[in-house]
């Protein structure tokens, strides 16, 4: 598996999901998925010992705006990425496009949170949106704790534009706080009502610290930079980057970029960086918008088949390194490199720029 640019050896690993609280099901990680690694270093090899694949939103479309490139969905602002400068570029599934949705499509969105600093609250920049054809057993979002007030009547805070009445809910894990600026997933049996949603479960995000010989990671785009005091906002986390390596050192740290950060989180939930990468695919072969391995499936053209359950367009690859003069085919195992677009049959399609066949061991 690849995310932000770093491979993490996953054989016997099985994708986790939480489509109802507190209980973990299997599921297939598909491109643009946010994830969160638990990992290893065998020397320069990454080992995942888990994988979560959690969901920004899952829920009803309140409106699109498609000349904005936005949905809200559940109060949250989803935000489509075009550029692969920016961030890794939105993938479409069941849908072409912003404009196929409508209000009350039911949808799932992955992506990270990203910090508005004209509405003062985080919107969700989306890796995948994928419209639903089936029923969800429960709506949930995903979000960085804002305005928490513990009343009486018990706690509510704001994740976007809803105010989440937690009164009632069950918090996993056992023991963690609700706290301000705590990226939590909320589990929701309704709808928001005059833009109010009654929680039925609340997890709180924990992540691993991380260590000098396995340094956490974390991804994400740029928000509150302050030059001054050598620190910015990724994803709800604060980062401290004093001293820490920048590269590539001739482009800006800036709010909006896009950075792969590694270091360890400290006990009071920041983040300590060793190393600060910011994203630039046109040059950078670890950067490259999408890259896929796998048995080729589905096939009808060399300009439509699945590798990994995503729809691949190969036909302008001439030169394929170990193919031979066979031809591509269901069952052939392939590496593919190529760019994000719109055109698939049932959403994105993944147009090859470089494209080998590989020798099963």
């Amino acid at each position: 598996m690849i995310v932000d640019g770093e491979e993490y050896e996953d054989d016997g690993v099985t994708p986790m999901t939480e489509l109802t609280w507190g209980q973990l099901t299997a599921t297939t990680a598909r491109l643009g998925h946010f994830a969160e690694i638990g990992f290893d270093r065998d020397g320069s090899v990454l080992r995942a010992r888990s994988i979560r694949l959690d969901a920004a939103v899952a829920g009803p479309v309140d409106s699109v705006d498609a000349d904005a490139q936005t949905l809200q969905a559940l109060g949250l602002t989803v935000v489509v990425n075009t550029s692969p400068a920016t961030g890794p570029v939105t993938v479409f599934a069941g849908v072409s496009g912003l404009s196929d949705l409508a209000a009350g499509d039911l949808v799932e969105v992955h992506g990270v949170p990203r910090w508005n600093a004209q509405t003062s609250r985080y919107d969700v920049q989306a890796g995948r949106i994928e419209k639903l054809t089936a029923a969800l057993s429960a709506y949930r979002l995903s979000g960085v704790v804002q305005g928490l007030q513990t009343g009486a009547s018990g706690p509510t805070f704001t994740l976007g534009g809803l105010t989440i009445d937690a009164a009632g809910a069950s918090v996993l894990p056992s023991g963690q706080a609700l706290e301000n600026g705590r990226r939590v997933i909320v589990w929701t049996a309704a709808a928001p009502v005059s833009g109010s949603l009654q929680a039925t479960g609340i997890r709180v995000i924990v992540r691993e610290e991380g260590s000098s010989s396995a340094p956490a990671r974390l991804g994400g785009v740029v928000g509150r930079l302050d030059t001054g005091a050598k620190t910015f906002d990724v994803a709800g986390v604060t980062v401290t980057y004093d001293g820490a390596q920048v590269t590539p050192p001739v482009r800006p740290l800036e709010n909006g970029a896009y950075v792969l950060v590694r270091g360890r989180y400290a006990d009071d939930g920041s983040f300590v960086a060793d190393h600060v990468k910011l994203r630039r695919p046109s040059q950078d072969d670890d950067d490259l918008e999408v890259r896929l391995e796998g048995a080729i499936s589905d096939y009808a053209s060399d300009a439509s088949f699945l590798v990994r359950g995503i729809e691949v367009d190969a036909s302008g690859v001439n030169a394929r390194p170990g193919c031979g003069s066979q031809p591509l085919a269901n069952g052939r195992r392939v590496e593919v490199e190529g760019e994000i677009r719109a055109g698939g049959s049932s959403g994105s399609v993944v147009r090859a720029t470089k494209l080998s066949c590989v020798t099963t061991p």
